[in-house]
């Protein structure tokens, strides 16, 4: 069973057919990544609940192993830079983090920006 949450988008311009993907991969539940499409002109973002130095934590979990894994397979590109500002604030514990983040085909890498927008 995928216990990931996930909605697929195709877009089709002329002769350009893409693929964008939002994930919720709640942290009690399988992040099931082998569930989701990874083809040429693919971008994928969400919250992946998962920790690494990869994207701005001091250490790596399971979970951010099994993500670093999956985007070696499918020669992904992380469009998350590990100095990026935290995307979200636990009220609970009043610490910052970052669970999201985003990949990318190497045929997009380059022609994305990732950037935070403040909330008022």
């Amino acid at each position: 069973m995928d216990d990931s949450e996930f909605k697929v988008l195709n877009l089709n311009k002329k002769d350009v057919h893409m693929q964008f993907v939002n994930l919720y991969s709640p942290n009690d539940r399988a992040l099931s990544l082998n569930a989701l499409p990874a083809k040429d002109h693919y971008l994928v973002v969400g919250d992946f609940n998962s920790h690494s130095q990869s994207w701005g934590y001091d250490h790596i979990d399971k979970r951010g192993e099994e993500v670093e894994n999956w985007q070696d397979d499918h020669n992904l590109n992380l469009i998350n830079k590990p100095e990026d500002q935290p995307t979200f604030y636990s009220r609970l514990w009043r610490t910052t983090s970052t669970p999201d983040f985003a990949f990318c085909t190497g045929d997009l890498d380059g022609q994305i920006n990732r950037e935070i927008a403040q909330c008022s």
